[in-house]
């Protein structure tokens, strides 16, 4: 089965989605930013409460507090679920300009051709051969299919920067047939 294609910009930002969103690290960095944010007012009011017990003796002083505590973690939700969020999408777009302008791969017509051992991608008179074993992943992602190879489980090890839309395909038959194909020649190895 051969394909051609030419990525265009919103292909390599869906490659950079895919990286940053399946990378490990990412995910502990994610998650531990929004427990500090959760757990960040209302540890620092429990704390002043400790300090200033007599201040706190005064319910309406009680209330204020609880109310604080309430109105920080409400917009440490915000800030890390809303806010932060566009932010690197924002990034992430100019970046993926930045890639689709710097490295040739993104930008130029490639040929895919799936052998019997390996996928073979011919850019500019060069070769990226994607070897077929067990560790390959290919996923659908955003309307693009991405081909990465793993470890452990489902746990990405390197993302290979080849992102076929699935627009090239013309029905959904022969999508499947080409996802098929790959799983297929991954398993005799």
């Amino acid at each position: 089965m051969v394909i051609k294609l030419k990525n265009n910009v919103e292909d390599v930002e869906t490659f950079l989605k895919y990286y940053y969103l399946n990378h490990f690290g990412w995910k502990i960095y994610s998650n531990s930013l929004y427990i500090i944010g959760v757990l960040n007012p209302i540890i620092v009011n429990i704390y002043d409460t400790k300090r200033n017990i007599e201040f706190y003796s005064n319910t309406s002083m009680m209330i204020l507090n609880i109310l604080i505590t309430i109105g920080m973690t409400l917009f440490f939700i915000y800030l890390f679920l809303k806010l932060i969020p566009k932010l690197l999408m924002k990034r992430l777009k100019k970046r993926s300009i930045k890639y689709y302008k710097k490295k040739k791969f993104f930008s130029v017509e490639k040929i895919i051709e799936i052998k019997n051992e390996y996928i073979e991608v011919n850019y500019d008179n060069k070769k990226l051969i994607i070897p077929l074993n067990k560790d390959i992943l290919v996923d659908e992602f955003n309307g693009s299919i991405i081909i990465s190879a793993k470890f452990l489980k489902n746990k990405i090890k390197k993302v290979y920067p080849l992102v076929i839309p699935v627009t090239i395909f013309e029905s959904i038959e022969n999508k499947e047939g080409f996802i098929k194909n790959i799983e297929e020649k991954k398993m005799l190895h």
